[in-house]
């Protein structure tokens, strides 16, 4: 169950009130644990791109608020009725079941005016003032209730929205003191954003505190996060994945055939670790090793399951000064000796730093290593196997 207005009440003098702005389904149900999820006008700016609140209109608040309640649980959902849709009370009433059927539990409306609030108020709708700063119709942004003067009229409408009924009063950027003065003189909850501490509440638009509007940047906002830098880095990164195709790999792809993979241990001689550094399968193998060597270690090879004997017999017959063995009987079946004492060569080998350059992390990387190691490959096609192993050092 989700909260209510009473809710809100109840936390005057009790605990503070926690406001921020929603205007979308994702960002209700990470922000949800708040109070008060506030659809403001705000959106004009930060989501349509608008240069203030004026140009909101009824259609797009209602397309904001349905977009919150569909991810709101907890919180209490306060829904801004936008510039001009409560000039009359007729309007005023109206708009405010739009708003209400399209999921929020209460609006919002900007300045003194207690006949609008007495008339939303009496079709069972709550109201929330905003007093201070009026974004809707102001000329330009400025501290509020600086002098005694000020101060005074603020106290004044404060306390004619309280008559009128409103549940609780937003108040922006009045000086801290006279918010102290003002939030002890009402019974109604005072929210603030940029009035100090001695509001019951605070309320802060969310692109704001996240860091994700760069446009404008209030002194009194404090930033929780600079989501706009690490969105851009991370764009930057797709960008280069896909320029350099390391995105989409395969595991974010899909066939449309049963892909065989054999057992780890058939992929690979020698318990399928090559030097410590290849442990699971050719996927975490250079591009070279995948193309070359697999003809030689893939059990189903069409050229060759495993080296045969007589494989080995030519190549210790082009490769015997490695072995350090007299050849005897080749074409033949080798002893299993020799077969022995080759692999055991051949493990000691790798296990002495052949392998470093191919355990490059996922996808099929080609280092410059490798690229330089190929081309001189082309020239000795016939004892590639030793080449590429003595070349690995």
């Amino acid at each position: 169950m989700h909260k209510t207005v009473n809710d809100i009440i109840q936390k005057k003098g009790n605990q503070k009130i926690s406001v921020v702005t929603s205007y979308d389904y994702t960002m209700a149900t990470l922000c949800d644990q708040v109070d008060i999820l506030l659809v403001g006008d705000s959106a004009g700016m930060v989501m349509l791109g608008y240069e203030n609140t004026c140009p909101v209109t009824m259609d797009e608040m209602v397309m904001f608020t349905k977009a919150v309640a569909n991810g709101r649980q907890n919180a209490l959902i306060v829904a801004d009725l936008p510039n001009k849709s409560y000039e009359n009370e007729a309007d005023a009433v109206s708009n405010s079941e739009r708003l209400i059927n399209a999921g929020a539990d209460a609006v919002k409306l900007e300045g003194r005016l207690p006949d609008i609030i007495k008339a939303i108020i009496k079709a069972g709708i709550p109201v929330m003032g905003h007093l201070g700063l009026l974004p809707q119709t102001a000329t330009k942004y400025t501290v509020q209730g600086k002098t005694k003067e000020d101060a005074q009229v603020l106290l004044e409408d404060a306390k004619a929205l309280q008559e009128a009924g409103c549940f609780s009063i937003v108040f922006e950027m009045v000086v801290a003191d006279t918010m102290k003065k003002i939030t002890e003189a009402v019974s109604v909850p005072t929210i603030g954003i940029g009035c100090g501490k001695y509001c019951d509440g605070q309320v802060l638009v969310i692109h704001d505190m996240l860091g994700l509007f760069e446009k404008l940047q209030p002194k009194f906002v404090k930033r929780y996060l600079s989501l706009s830098g690490q969105i851009k880095k991370a764009i930057s990164q797709y960008v280069k994945d896909v320029e350099d195709i390391t995105f989409p790999a395969d595991e974010h792809s899909f066939y449309g055939y049963q892909r065989e993979q054999p057992p780890v241990q058939e992929l690979l001689p020698f318990g399928g670790n090559f030097g410590g550094g290849i442990e699971s399968s050719y996927n975490l193998c250079c591009i070279f090793f995948f193309i070359y060597c697999r003809s030689s270690w893939y059990p189903t090879s069409t050229s060759s399951s495993r080296v045969t004997l007589q494989n080995e017999a030519r190549f210790y017959r082009k490769e015997r000064h490695l072995v350090g063995l007299v050849e005897d009987g080749v074409g033949k079946k080798l002893p299993e000796e020799l077969k022995r004492r080759f692999m055991e060569l051949e493990r000691k080998d790798w296990f002495e730093g052949q392998g470093n350059c191919w355990t490059l992390g996922p996808g099929y990387i080609r280092c410059p290593d490798c690229i330089a190691k190929e081309l001189k490959r082309k020239s000795r096609r016939c004892s590639w196997v030793a080449n590429f192993l003595k070349e690995q050092k």
